[in-house]
């Protein structure tokens, strides 16, 4: 659909067990940890610089827009233009009320740094 889309990064957290409580949890170190690439186009969503005490972090959104269902969850993260964003909310599927058309899928990825 896309003439020209750029590759993204979607990362999934492994899982790991803790020893004493027997309890697993997420991480990206553990070795079931993947990786897979994807392409869509990335519409910039803005940037803001929140105040915070002996730091000057900047926020960046992005707006991933796929021609298909990428499959994303909000556990997981995705690489945008090398930076490591966190996926806000669920995919959106755009639908035409009218003809039912799919015009496709949009996932928000936000990121600090600083």
């Amino acid at each position: 659909m896309f003439a020209h889309p750029e590759p993204v990064t979607i990362l999934t957290a492994g899982t790991v067990t803790d020893p004493y409580s027997g309890e697993t949890s997420e991480s990206w170190a553990a070795p079931g940890a993947t990786s897979r690439v994807d392409h869509c186009g990335i519409a910039p969503g803005g940037s803001a610089e929140p105040l915070m005490d002996a730091r000057t972090p900047v926020d960046s959104d992005f707006d991933l827009i796929f021609d298909h269902d990428p499959q994303v969850t909000p556990s997981n993260r995705i690489v945008v233009r090398g930076l490591t964003c966190d996926v806000v909310g669920r995919p959106a599927e755009w639908r035409s009320p009218f003809t039912g058309w799919s015009a496709g899928w949009v996932v928000r990825a936000t990121v600090r740094e600083g």
